[in-house]
């Protein structure tokens, strides 16, 4: 038995690497820290289950991040216009530069290499995280079925749910014998077109590409947001000290409405 990474463990886990290097190294903005995620993407799908290539991809990673563009391949712009070349996902379209930056971008990259069998298959844990939410929702963990017989049948409804499709219970009432039910059989169609529709869209690339766009809208606006008000929700945010809240002073003289006669009133 081979033990494989999920591919979106494994890129958070580069990101939080990255992210705690931010103290010591300020070029490395969550910008650049994006694009090296992106980066990692890349080589992981365009050499997926190739560990050797995939390998080499990320060797080529920190050079091509400091304009070292020797060991790159065809998909680097560098090699076909050198003279007007500027990264796409870097500040101003400049390479990164310091050799402190450089050290550490290669100890961090080194710990995925050599653990580059074990991610290039590229694999994802949705479909067990997908059947656990389909048991939890037939066996509750609140409730003790494990003390009686009715686990089992719980399990296998989640399993066939899992396998077959919202219309596993027709099919078993059709094949011992008894009415499949109608309002049921609709019901199930229903559902099971939900779900085809969903697993569309949630797989389109226009999709994708909001997601990402709503999630970095979100980011700046709490970020505004807790420059000028201060952080409203995070752990242990009641034990924050608050700064004393500047209000609007009032007014020292009070305004006092004086009556204009009608000469005056014709001037204006």
């Amino acid at each position: 038995m081979e033990k494989w990474s999920d591919q979106n463990h494994t890129v958070k886990h580069l990101g939080n690497s990255l992210y705690a290097l931010q103290k010591k190294h300020k070029q490395l903005s969550t910008m650049v820290i994006k694009h090296v995620q992106k980066c990692f993407n890349y080589a992981l799908a365009q050499n997926k289950g190739n560990v050797t290539e995939f390998t080499c991809a990320l060797k080529q990673i920190v050079p091509h991040l400091f304009g070292d563009h020797d060991l790159c391949g065809n998909w680097c712009g560098y090699k076909n216009n050198p003279g007007t070349y500027k990264h796409k996902g870097l500040p101003y379209g400049r390479s990164l530069c310091g050799e402190s930056l450089r050290s550490d971008l290669d100890k961090i990259l080194n710990v995925f290499i050599q653990n580059a069998a074990r991610i290039a298959p590229g694999a994802s844990t949705k479909d067990v995280e997908s059947f656990n939410c389909m048991l939890a929702c037939k066996a509750p963990k609140r409730i003790h079925y494990s003390g009686s017989q009715s686990l089992y049948i719980r399990s296998s409804c989640a399993v066939a749910q899992k396998n077959v499709g919202f219309m596993y219970v027709n099919k078993i009432n059709s094949h011992i014998g008894v009415s499949p039910g109608k309002v049921f059989q609709m019901s199930a169609k229903k559902l099971q077109k939900k779900r085809k529709r969903q697993h569309e869209t949630e797989n389109n690339i226009e999709y994708k590409r909001r997601k990402l766009q709503r999630k970095l809208k979100n980011t700046f606006d709490n970020t505004s947001k807790e420059f000028r008000e201060g952080p409203t929700y995070e752990s242990g945010v009641a034990m924050t000290h608050v700064s004393d809240v500047a209000e609007i002073p009032v007014a020292k003289n009070t305004p006092t409405a004086d009556k204009l006669d009608s000469k005056t009133l014709g001037s204006l």
